[in-house]
C-alpha cells in the first residue's frame, strides 16, 4: 500500500464528506454520478508494520513460531532491521506491551525507529508464555501448587457455564484457602466430643437455608458458582461462634454441612475426607455410607 500526500503515488482512494473530489469510473457510477461525488474527496493513507512480523511469529496454531530461529532477538534489533529493509515504505510501527514494547526499551526503540512512527501500542497475549497454547492456560501448575479440588472449586467459581471466564492466580488462591479453612474446621471439630445438634438455632438455620439454597442453584438453574458463594457464607457464619462452647452443637451440625454436601462436585477428595474426619472413622468402617 502506498501513501497519498506526502508524494503523489496512486492509491486506492477512501471516501469522506469532507467536500473534494474523488476519482469516477465505478465509483462514480455507484454513488449516482458526479454531483455526489463532489461531496467526497481522496483521504492520504498512513502505512505501518506489527514488528511482531520480525519475530518467531508465535501464534496458538504454533506455539514454537513460524521462524524459531528469530527467538532470541531484541526488540530493538528488530526495528532496525525493518526501518533499514522498508524505509520510507512504512510510515510506523506497531509494538505488543509489555513484552515487545516497555519503559525499560523505550528510548533504545526510539532510536532504531529513525524517525519513524510509533503507530499502535496493543496487548497480546500470544507472547506471554503463560498462553504459549494460544488462549488456554494449562491447569498442570495450578493442580500442582493447589490441589485439584481448589482448581476445579475455582472454575466452578468464575462464573455461569455460559459466560467466558478470564483465569487470575489470585482467583485460585482465594478459592485454596477456602479449601485449606474448611479442612480446618473439620478437623478442630473432630478432635471435641461429640454433642447432638439442637433442634433450632441461628445457625443450624443458617445451615438449613444454606442446603435449600445449594439445592435449588444445583438442582432446578443448574448454577455452580452460587454454591461456592454460599459456601463461603456459612463457613464465616462457623468461624465466627466456633469457639463458644454453648453453641457446640450447632458448630458441628453446620461443619458436617459444609464437609459433607458443599463442596460437592467441585472438591470430592476434600469432601470425602473431611466427612470421614468428622465421624473418626474410615470409608473402611462398618455400617459407614
Amino acid at each position: 500500500m502506498g501513501r497519498q500526500g506526502e508524494r503523489d503515488s496512486p492509491v486506492s482512494p477512501g471516501l469522506c464528506q469532507e467536500g473534494g473530489q474523488i476519482q469516477g469510473g465505478r465509483a462514480a457510477n455507484y454513488l449516482g454520478g458526479r454531483a455526489e461525488l463532489e461531496r467526497f474527496r481522496v483521504l492520504p493513507v498512513k502505512t505501518s508494520l506489527g514488528i511482531w512480523a520480525f519475530g518467531p511469529m508465535v501464534t496458538r496454531f504454533v506455539p514454537g513460531g513460524y521462524k524459531p530461529e528469530r527467538a532470541g532477538q531484541t526488540t530493538v534489533e528488530r526495528v532496525r532491521e525493518a526501518v533499514e529493509g522498508l524505509g520510507d515504505l512504512i510510515d510506523g510501527y506497531e509494538f505488543h506491551y509489555p513484552e515487545e514494547l516497555s519503559a525499560d526499551n523505550l528510548d533504545e526503540v526510539r532510536d532504531a525507529l529513525d524517525g519513524h512512527d510509533l503507530y499502535c501500542i496493543a496487548t497480546g497475549l500470544h507472547l506471554d508464555s503463560r498462553f504459549g497454547k494460544g488462549g488456554l492456560v494449562s491447569p498442570d501448575e495450578a493442580v500442582e501448587r493447589y490441589g485439584a479440588d481448589a482448581l476445579r472449586l475455582y472454575i466452578l467459581y468464575m462464573g455461569p457455564a455460559e459466560q467466558d471466564k478470564e483465569w487470575s492466580d489470585a482467583g485460585i488462591e482465594g478459592t485454596a484457602r477456602l479449601v485449606d479453612r474448611v479442612w480446618r474446621l473439620a478437623l478442630e471439630v473432630a478432635t471435641r466430643v461429640a454433642v447432638d445438634a439442637p433442634a433450632d438455632g441461628e445457625l443450624v438455620r443458617a445451615a438449613h437455608r444454606t442446603i435449600d439454597r445449594v439445592s435449588d442453584d444445583i438442582l432446578r438453574r443448574f448454577q455452580f458458582h452460587t454454591p461456592i458463594a454460599a459456601l463461603f457464607e456459612l463457613v464465616n457464619e462457623i468461624y465466627r461462634v466456633k469457639d463458644d462452647p454453648s453453641r457446640a452443637g450447632e458448630v458441628r451440625f453446620a461443619s458436617d454441612v459444609c464437609t459433607r454436601m458443599l463442596p460437592w462436585p467441585s472438591s470430592p477428595r476434600r469432601r470425602s475426607s473431611g466427612y470421614w474426619t468428622l465421624r473418626n472413622a474410615s470409608p473402611e468402617t462398618p455400617g459407614m455410607p
